[in-house]
């Protein structure tokens, strides 16, 4: 999941920094294997650091990224919960209990019904 902090930063904002890292990074990345490829310890070592410390930084645009499409995805999953359950109580049914499954009341279990107690079940055996 996406950390508490993380989620505190707005999606475009991730996103922002993901593709102002990911140049960056990818620069470094070729600075720091041309380094590796002349003449010296010293060269090498530096590229080796330039390296790393671009790997690094394409390794957090990554995650931003990865970040900003999880959020969106919840935010797209929770939009549509709230879709279904107000779609349902417009037809006459309703939510089951605690888990907030929309369920119509003509089902042929009677609204709800062993559909919502069984899920029921699963939510909380996790």
């Amino acid at each position: 999941m996406v950390s508490e902090e993380l989620n505190a930063i707005p999606v475009a904002h991730r996103r922002r920094m993901a593709l102002a890292l990911t140049p960056l990074g990818g620069v470094l990345l070729i600075a720091g294997i041309l380094a590796l490829f002349r003449a010296g310890v010293g060269w090498k070592l530096a590229g080796l650091l330039v390296a790393a410390l671009a790997l690094v930084l394409l390794g957090i645009a990554w995650g931003l990224r990865r970040s900003a499409t999880l959020t969106e995805a919840v935010d797209a999953e929770r939009q549509l919960d709230e879709v279904l359950a107000a779609a349902a109580a417009d037809a006459g049914g309703g939510t089951c209990g605690s888990i907030g499954q929309a369920c119509g009341s003509s089902s042929a279990d009677g609204g709800c019904g062993a559909a919502c107690l069984t899920r029921r079940v699963d939510t909380r055996a996790r």
